[in-house]
């Protein structure tokens, strides 16, 4: 019998959040060992470096949402003909990518010196390592495409699997060669064979898994690339903003501050995307059941779960900020040391500008699924110079905490025009019944918020029981806030449901559980 989509979804997230558990200890760990081998000038040079290889990714930006788009009724309806149509014809423009990443990687070279203020004088040289950043980026591109079939298939699971393996194994890899050969050269080469070896394994599994994909097929319509086409062509403008904006922050330090900043603000830039990780992997485990819902044209349906979805995802913002403003402090002391710690007023920007990405995934995810990007594209062309602008304004009037301003203003423009298309375009309610719900929920978040500061006012000494003691305040206030408030809504409910927890909250309740 087929799986549910519920049930894939779920075990997707199960399986994919242990991998992050384990691969998170392994990063921390090599992170630490890092910081004791190289100065902290080799960690900003290889942060910009990793950011300018995703701003070279914009030539992808669009077409692996575009295969996931295509691929979501052929894999409903069990069409593997079609299926393998599609696959062929975006391996071809993902040589064409390569190839384009490439020659644009090349143009860059002669910038890097505006890019990165006082280039420092490292061995490597800071252009060879670039290089090495660059080729790895490019080669990753050659059998990328197949992995989107996964995560369509909702089988993401094996991607998760095969990539915190490789990445765990390079890692010991380099913290085991660190500990004998204190040269960079063994970072850049291992770092860099890490998606080579990840696409190439995943590659043989996909092979194996869908065998119709080595059959001859005809060429894919002309009215599916057309189709194609114009869907990756919204697709891009759409995400652009989002990617500009991923990358803005650094570049800008880099550019005004140099590498030795970028190299501490990197370090809170790992917990942030660590915490990101395991919650992308929540909505990209709902990812293909959204679609296909969509696809099923059920518009009720599809009210009912943007509800619970929206909930979810301000729930978890509020939560995971909470984390970052509170306890991230006594983390970075115990893992680096003092000296790594910024300053409140710093990482208070750096949370606010994350609570409101995660606020507004739930909007970006249903804009996507119900093809409301098609109207909402210009708008991240307006968020990505509105971001620069106001970032460049604040940094001159308040130094570095005005980079993360600037994304601030810059969201808080966009985030209601954006809601406004999805409301009458997408999930068609009326914009003030959104944010009714919404005001409600930031109103809960706010209130932990508060609780949570009064809290934090007590003084212990030791930092491990302080970390302690932080930790398990913000696991319980915002989490009993946000239960007690939609205990007995119908969202609440289905979370419970889904998450397999209404028996047991049931049990807390007193009734009797047949």
């Amino acid at each position: 019998m087929e799986e549910s989509r519920t049930k894939k979804s779920i075990r997707n997230i199960i399986i994919s959040v242990a991998m992050l558990l384990i691969s998170f200890i392994i990063n921390f760990i090599y992170r630490r060992l890092f910081v004791e081998v190289f100065d902290v000038q080799y960690l900003g040079v290889t942060s910009i470096f990793t950011n300018v290889t995703s701003l070279l990714s914009l030539a992808e930006l669009g077409f692996g949402a575009a295969v996931m788009y295509a691929l979501y009724r052929p894999m409903l309806t069990n069409d593997t003909c079609m299926v393998a149509q599609i696959i062929k014809y975006f391996k071809k423009i993902y040589y064409i990518i390569a190839s384009v990443v490439m020659v644009m990687g090349l143009l860059i070279i002669p910038l890097l010196p505006y890019i990165i203020k006082d280039m420092p004088n490292l061995t490597p040289n800071v252009y060879i390592m670039y290089i090495f950043y660059l080729t790895g980026t490019v080669l990753s591109y050659f059998n990328a495409y197949k992995t989107t079939l996964l995560q369509s298939d909702q089988k993401e699971y094996i991607v998760k699997i095969v990539v915190t393996i490789v990445s765990i194994g390079t890692k010991v890899l380099i913290i085991l060669l660190l500990l004998f050969i204190k040269s960079f050269y063994v970072v850049l080469v291992i770092e860099n064979s890490v998606n080579i070896i990840t696409n190439a394994v995943l590659t043989l599994i996909i092979n194996k898994r869908y065998p119709f994909l080595k059959q001859k097929t005809e060429k894919i319509s002309l009215n599916m690339r057309k189709s194609i086409k114009k869907y990756t062509a919204s697709m891009f403008t759409h995400k652009l903003g989002g990617v500009i904006l991923s990358i803005t922050d650094i570049l800008l330090i880099s550019i005004f501050f140099g590498a030795t900043s970028n190299g501490y603000y990197a370090n809170y830039l790992l917990v942030t995307t660590s915490i990101n990780s395991v919650i992308n992997v929540f909505y990209s485990g709902m990812q293909a059941s959204l679609g296909q819902c969509v696809a099923e044209n059920n518009q009720e349906k599809t009210f009912e779960l943007f509800k619970i979805i929206n909930l979810l995802c301000v729930w978890i913002a509020f939560f995971t900020t909470a984390g970052i403003l509170f306890v991230s402090k006594s983390f970075v002391i115990l893992w680096l040391g003092q000296e790594y710690v910024v300053d409140n007023f710093l990482l208070l920007m750096i949370s606010l500008s994350f609570l409101l990405e995660n606020m507004s995934r739930s909007s970006g995810l249903f804009i996507s699924a119900t093809g409301v990007f098609n109207k909402t594209a210009y708008l991240s062309i307006i968020y990505a110079f509105a971001n620069f602008g106001f970032s460049l304004l604040f940094i001159w009037l308040i130094g570095i905490p005005g980079v993360f301003l600037g994304t601030v203003v810059a969201r808080l423009i966009v985030f209601p025009v954006e809601n406004y298309y999805l409301c009458k375009y997408g999930i068609k309610i009326k914009v003030i019944e959104f944010y009714k719900k919404l005001f409600l929920q930031i109103v809960v978040g706010l209130l932990g918020f508060f609780a949570l500061y009064g809290l934090s006012l007590v003084k212990i000494e030791n930092n491990i029981l302080t970390l302690i003691y932080r930790l398990a305040m913000v696991i319980l206030v915002p989490n009993i806030l946000f239960i007690i408030v939609y205990y007995r809504t119908n969202e609440l409910k289905s979370i419970f449901k889904i998450l397999k927890l209404d028996k047991l909250m049931n049990k807390i309740k007193g009734n009797k559980v047949k």
